[in-house]
């Protein structure tokens, strides 16, 4: 049932294609706006590129409806798979993965309210929250990198030659 959910919301979300010309129409979008009030242009025209933006964003948050489930999945493997990760690196890649799951969750909790389907007065603070999973993702994510490169630098190194097992030692301390 869960892997016939799973291959269902991923039929049903967005192509990337989509995702990537909905967002370069909203920072478009936003540029436009900010370039207009920057060069004293009518309160028209930028009244309707700042719709124009707002319509992107309720776009994008709608192509992300239910989104979370993916990095929940890869938290949830990485975590099944112990043997294959350092455990700092396995630690960083759940934590990363749980920010960007909790991120998109919250961020989806918000949608009505968005929309003004239905107004929500706890949807500012929702949204907050979901920028602090957001950040917990990215403090996770720089935490891995040095790790990954790290273990990325082992791995090309020719342990045959002399210079590839000094290279690998000193990359080990």
């Amino acid at each position: 049932m869960a892997n016939n959910t799973l291959s269902l919301l991923g039929c049903l979300s967005a192509p990337a294609r989509h995702d990537k010309t909905v967002r370069l129409l909203h920072h478009l979008a936003h540029f436009y706006s900010w370039y207009l009030v920057r060069s004293n242009g009518s309160p028209s025209s930028t009244a309707a590129c700042s719709l124009a933006q707002k319509h992107t964003a309720i776009s994008l948050k709608v192509l992300r409806f239910g989104s979370f489930v993916f990095p929940l999945k890869a938290a949830v493997d990485t975590a099944s798979d112990a043997k294959e990760l350092a455990p700092v690196l396995r630690c960083a890649t759940i934590g990363k993965h749980l920010g960007i799951s909790g991120y998109l969750g919250l961020d989806m909790a918000t949608l009505l309210d968005l929309t003004d389907v239905r107004k929500w007065d706890k949807a500012a603070t929702i949204q907050r929250e979901a920028f602090r999973f957001w950040a917990i993702s990215v403090f996770f994510s720089i935490f891995e990198q040095p790790h990954t490169l790290r273990r990325h630098s082992l791995f090309k190194i020719d342990r045959s030659e002399g210079e590839g097992t000094v290279e690998a030692k000193r990359i080990a301390r």
